[in-house]
């Protein structure tokens, strides 16, 4: 694999992770919990290897406590935040547990023109973050100072560039584990890959 010009971390969790009462968290926003603390540490460990220079996240907090957690792991660089690294505005489907949100974020995904109640589409989200993302990722790629760049998001933001670094359909993306890493660089031909640092799981499986 070549050189990352991007390193993709998946925040940590928080209580709305949690199996009996997982929800639907979208833009809802709790800061990480105990078990997110200790998957931002342990994400900064695996980065240092790297030598990463900056640090951008969303501003939600889950995100920005990531990040907090992570520039201290890595000596204290610098980190700023991007409101267009969100996840998906899911309006009143937020904070709906899991299992009756499914039906809905399964259309949400078929449909990618549909708009959540009070929300967003599929599309509406995908034409705010890849714009916002590879901003960041030629910013990197065009100067070494900033290269390799750590970018905190959602599972549902990296499934986003998998499936488009696979040419796949959204709802088929695989996504990392809260915590987990995803290696972002040019391949042979220019184009931009996408590979992960360790284990995944569907991204429809954490809706």
């Amino acid at each position: 694999m070549a050189k990352p010009i991007i390193l993709a971390v998946r925040h940590g969790r928080t209580e709305l992770n949690k199996a009996q009462n997982s929800r639907l968290r979208a833009w809802e926003n709790p800061p990480l919990d105990k078990r997110g603390i200790l998957d931002a540490r342990m994400a900064g460990q695996m980065l240092k290897r790297y030598n990463p220079q900056i640090i951008y996240s969303s501003d939600l907090t889950r995100d920005f406590e990531t990040a907090q957690i992570i520039s201290q792991e890595l000596g204290n660089i610098p980190f700023e935040v991007d409101f267009g690294l969100r996840t998906a505005d899911m309006g009143e489907l937020a904070g709906m547990f899991d299992e009756d949100a499914a039906p809905l974020v399964k259309k949400w995904y078929e449909q990618p023109w549909w708009k959540a109640p009070s929300g967003e589409s599929l599309n509406n989200f995908l034409s705010r973050f890849y714009p916002a993302f590879d901003l960041k990722f030629n910013l990197a790629k065009e100067s070494e100072a900033f290269r390799p760049m750590v970018v905190i998001s959602h599972g549902r933001n990296l499934a986003a560039l998998y499936a488009r670094s696979h040419m796949i359909p959204q709802i088929e993306a695989q996504m990392p584990f809260p915590g987990g890493i995803a290696s972002l660089y040019l391949d042979d031909t220019g184009e931009q890959k996408l590979e992960f640092l360790g284990d995944t799981e569907d991204v429809f499986t954490d809706v």
